[in-house]
């Protein structure tokens, strides 16, 4: 990373000079038999050019996790590398047919058949003696200006959105899931 002002580099320098006095002085590990051996001499260095501007984007974002600067760019860059490879081809995990049952669910109109509970039935049945025990409710799709929403989310808010979305929906359907932890219950604590 090639970075012009003094006043931001000389942090960034500093951090880089204490990364290499740990890998100088840090002990090589041992390595079992049949893997490989990940030290400075099977490292590949890339070199990245930001603006000011960049760079101050990268530094705030690092800042949000603690991390460092170098470190948020090779996180970020290995999960959308794997991102990128995962999404393309065929794998045990079906990226493609998930997306297209979201989709569908989100936009497409269908129509959900319900089968009346007894206590439904008795009610309908009170009102409408007639009344089939199966009944057909038109479900709407979400409105096509939500998919152009959701289409900016995804380009600005990238995976983060999706975490946020994957966040809301597990509060959203926390009651039904078994596999969640009781919450504690602060009188049954020692005080």
């Amino acid at each position: 990373m090639y970075l012009k002002s003094p006043t931001i580099l000389e942090p960034i320098q500093g951090e880089l000079a204490m990364e290499k006095k740990r890998s100088r002085s840090a002990k090589r590990p041992e390595v079992a038999q049949g893997q490989e051996a990940v030290g400075p001499e099977s490292m590949t260095t890339f070199s990245v050019r930001l603006t000011e501007e960049q760079r101050d984007l990268v530094t705030r974002a690092a800042q949000l996790r603690g991390w460092t600067p170098t470190n948020l760019i090779r996180t970020a860059t290995l999960e959308r590398a794997a991102h990128l490879v995962n999404t393309s081809r065929i794998t045990k995990f079906d990226f493609k047919g998930l997306a297209s049952d979201v989709a569908q669910r989100l936009f497409e109109p269908r129509i959900v058949t319900h089968h009346l509970s007894r206590e439904e039935m008795e009610i309908l049945l009170h009102d409408h003696p007639d009344a089939p025990a199966v009944i057909d409710v038109p479900v709407q799709p979400l409105p096509i200006d939500t998919l152009f929403q959701l289409k900016r989310a995804a380009r600005l808010g990238g995976s983060e959105f999706v975490n946020l979305i994957i966040e809301f929906a597990e509060g959203l359907t926390a009651s039904q899931r078994a596999d969640l932890p009781d919450p504690i219950d602060p009188a049954a604590t020692d005080s």
